[in-house]
């Protein structure tokens, strides 16, 4: 005889667990939602990795400046509307393989994540820059770091591979 057991959420998943994250869109499109209101999602997402990943990597070094990336840093529109158009010929997704869905989806978020990092690695250097131009040697030096490190991010999103931070903590 089994226990019944409590009603739990689901596991959080890391953000760049990208398959992950499409398996969890592919049950809602076999739900009855559409692989267009999947790709919706991907704002939000660009939203988590920008605040999350980026600024939490900043804030490892520049501490409270980290704000700056969450502030000034865009969602990645561009991309988020190439896979929109992408997405409108699956439609409702009924006639493709739950794996041909997944690897659209993580694909698509894959896609995303980088365009979001980029975003934040030209925020890091522009504030580099900035605090250069104030001379400020000791905060363009962190902010070099940071867009180091968040360049070795978005380098293994982009290529698949693993690509270690070059300063793996604040030192």
């Amino acid at each position: 005889m089994t226990r019944p057991r409590p009603a739990t959420a689901p596991p959080t998943l890391p953000l760049f667990d990208h398959y992950g994250w499409a398996l969890r869109l592919v049950k809602r499109i076999r739900a009855g939602a559409t692989v267009a209101d999947a790709v919706g999602s991907a704002r939000a997402y660009a939203r988590d990795v920008r605040d999350i990943e980026c600024a939490s990597e900043a804030k490892l070094f520049v501490g409270r400046s980290a704000e700056l990336i969450r502030k000034n840093c865009a969602v990645p529109v561009t991309a988020i509307k190439r896979w929109q158009d992408a997405a409108r010929d699956f439609g409702s997704g009924g006639g493709f393989t739950d794996r041909k869905l997944a690897n659209f989806l993580a694909a698509m978020y894959k896609d995303v994540s980088a365009a979001q990092i980029a975003e934040a690695v030209r925020e890091a250097t522009a504030q580099a820059a900035k605090a250069k131009a104030r001379q400020d040697r000791k905060k363009a030096s962190q902010w070099r770091r940071v867009a180091a490190n968040l360049e070795a991010m978005r380098q293994s999103i982009a290529d698949g591979g693993f690509v270690p931070v070059p300063y793996p903590g604040n030192r």
